[in-house]
């Protein structure tokens, strides 16, 4: 379950340090959102749990990602008026572009969406 955090030659010997955990599971990367926690659920979000992200921009709201894992969450204990928050996700490359970008451009929102039945990005109800 450990990745190599250097490059390695065939028959070289591994050392401390050259070994890691993945970023995220399943080969997807590690994304961290500083996000305020009024639109991340209050901060009341844990790892494990799925959710969903979207930007609202001009008074329209875009489906960034859907059903993505939180990894860790960093801040406090949940609720209103933490001065800094983020919350660790694991993502495919895409995912992560979109989100990167829309951090810069609107305003970005997670949605818990642990059970919920799944979205997929570009339904037409979304």
């Amino acid at each position: 379950g450990m990745v190599t955090a250097l490059d390695l030659r065939a028959g070289e010997l591994l050392v401390a340090g050259t070994l890691r955990t993945p970023a995220g599971p399943s080969a997807l990367r590690a994304f961290s959102l500083p996000i305020p926690p009024e639109r991340a659920v209050a901060g009341a979000l844990v790892p494990g749990d799925r959710v969903d992200i979207l930007m609202a921009d001009s008074g329209v709201a875009t489906w960034l990602a859907a059903d993505v894992e939180v990894l860790s969450v960093a801040g406090g204990e949940g609720g209103i008026g933490i001065s800094s928050f983020s919350v660790t996700i694991a993502a495919d490359a895409p995912t992560i572009a979109r989100v990167a970008g829309a951090l810069d451009v609107g305003e970005v929102s997670i949605v818990r969406s642990t059970g919920a039945s799944p979205l997929e990005i570009g339904d037409s109800d979304a």
